[in-house]
């Protein structure tokens, strides 16, 4: 099988190189850090396409997303805080 145009995680778990959890995990603590450094901007802009899909291959969160935001305002605090 070839492995070109697969995400990076996939072929570590299909050569054994990486624990699935661990894997999810990472992934988890990826978006989440890219989440918060967008909740730090201070100008930008947001579009929003009703209908459009993530990629099959997208990663899930299986998270509300009143908790995100609530991590990520007390995660741009902490780094506020003297």
């Amino acid at each position: 099988q070839s492995t070109r145009h697969q995400p990076l995680g996939q072929i570590l778990l299909d050569k054994g190189y990486v624990d699935p959890g661990r894997l999810d995990d990472s992934l988890v603590r990826q978006i989440k850090e890219a989440l918060f450094s967008a909740l730090a901007w201070r100008q930008g802009t947001f579009a929003y396409y009703p209908g459009e899909l993530p990629p099959p291959a997208a990663t899930h969160l299986q998270e509300r997303v009143d908790h995100l935001l609530l991590e990520g305002m007390v995660y741009l605090d902490s780094l506020a805080s003297p």
